[in-house]
């Protein structure tokens, strides 16, 4: 199972709000964890929020299985994200700061699926021979309109309100965590990504330049490279794996 994954700061922002893990959970579970994040807050506060919900994460999904192995994969996913909300939340308040936040798209691969858990805008694409097909739903403003009928994607991309979240991690009350799951073809691929990329790049182009198997690191940094000549408005993440 390969993975490739590029993270650039962007051409406008300080510093690097994004995090990323790539995570055997062996021998807790058979299988692999993968999630990214995307801090919000200011630099140092968007920073703390993702590290330390991608840390609480892998602890929490961690201690899930080992505890229970006949446990429900989506329900360990959905109680370690509420805790990684719980855990930014506090920390907020230890710093005694406002705003401090983050997206979180988790998926789980092992056992012959792929479950996933998703809060916020930053997304998950699995891409095989029927094309490319969007697994989670964007919690945002933008997101909202587009699944109504009244924005298409391609507007979506450049709508000023596209950064208007409607579901975050970090408020200590977090009400939904989406869970789902799919059995992927062998020869499929996993795409998580911040909204770096996708505001940037459309989710036909990045089929396209992972259309060529045999250097997905390469075509990882493509990505990446394509959001920066079009901007690069935003810190810019993108994890694939391929699913063997």
């Amino acid at each position: 199972m390969r993975v490739s994954v590029a993270s650039d700061v962007g051409r406008v922002r300080a510093g690097n709000e994004d995090n990323y893990c790539v995570i055997d959970l062996r021998p807790a579970w058979e299988g692999n964890l993968y999630a990214v994040a995307d801090g919000m807050g200011g630099y140092e506060a968007g920073e703390v929020a993702s590290a330390l919900a991608v840390l609480t994460l892998v602890d929490r999904v961690r201690e899930g299985m080992s505890a229970e192995p006949q446990a429900d994969p989506e329900v360990v996913l959905r109680d370690a994200v509420f805790g990684a909300d719980q855990a930014i939340f506090a920390e907020a308040q230890r710093r005694g700061v406002s705003g401090m936040g983050t997206t979180l798209t988790v998926a789980l691969v092992g056992r012959g699926k792929v479950r996933w858990a998703h809060v916020g805008d930053s997304r998950a694409y699995l891409l095989g021979s029927g094309g490319i097909l969007q697994l989670t739903d964007d919690h945002s403003l933008v997101g909202e309109m587009v699944r109504n009928g009244s924005l298409s994607e391609r507007e979506a991309m450049v709508h000023p309100q596209r950064n208007i979240l409607t579901n975050a991690l970090g408020t200590g009350g977090l009400s939904r965590v989406d869970t789902g799951s799919t059995e992927p073809a062998a020869d499929d691929l996993l795409v998580l990504c911040t909204d770096g990329l996708t505001n940037l790049v459309a989710k036909e182009e990045i089929q396209a330049l992972l259309a060529d198997r045999s250097d997905l690191d390469g075509a990882a940094r493509r990505l990446t490279e394509l959001a920066n000549e079009r901007g690069g408005h935003d810190n810019i993440t993108v994890l694939v794996v391929e699913l063997s």
